[in-house]
């Protein structure tokens, strides 16, 4: 296969114009499993190192690892970014996510972090309607309420076991849902 010379800025070629959802779909499940491949070894190293060296030995892995996949195995198949700019909110935004959700693992417990992480469902649905002006569907809103309903009775706000803390991981979650808007309004 012949390599293509692509610069930033440059429309991406008439091949890759077009969805690929086997390509997504393949990307996507190798990433959760590297993922979760990545957090099965914190019980590893957390007796070694600290939660924020894990997590900087981790970004540098993922960027050489990322960079050595698109050049051996993609080759030219996929494009550089239109908008490089949306890219780099995309990941400011996400770089954000993380280090709030990972800011609050001392403080809280488990059920706390996820309750407050997985609010992102519903500042996606809030935000979509208020920023992109898409319309919710009441199967949307019904799913919101219920996932948001669990999300209280895990932190329990007003309770005396509520701690400021417990903002954190719902700053991810915001921070979260901001990444998925981003990839679907400018990173398409």
């Amino acid at each position: 296969m012949a390599r293509r010379n692509i610069t930033y800025g440059d429309a991406p070629p008439a091949d890759t114009a077009v969805d690929q959802p086997a390509l997504a779909a393949t990307l996507v499940i190798g990433g959760v499993f590297l993922l979760g491949l990545q957090d099965a070894l914190v019980k590893l190293a957390s007796s070694e190192i600290s939660l924020w060296h894990f997590q900087f030995f981790r970004a540098g892995f993922n960027l050489i690892f990322l960079t050595v996949f698109v050049r051996v195995f993609l080759g030219g198949r996929i494009a550089p970014p239109r908008h490089l700019w949306a890219v780099a909110l995309r990941s400011f935004l996400m770089c954000g996510a993380m280090i709030t959700f990972f800011s609050g693992v001392p403080f809280l417990s488990l059920a706390e972090i996820a309750a407050g992480l997985y609010l992102f469902p519903l500042f996606v649905v809030v935000l979509s309607r208020v920023v992109l002006g898409e319309r919710v569907g009441p199967r949307r809103v019904a799913a919101v309420v219920i996932g948001f309903s669990g999300t209280l009775l895990v932190l329990k706000p007003g309770a005396e076991a509520f701690t400021p803390f417990a903002l954190l991981p719902m700053g991810a979650g915001f921070l979260y849902a901001c990444t998925i808007l981003t990839t679907r309004k400018l990173c398409r």
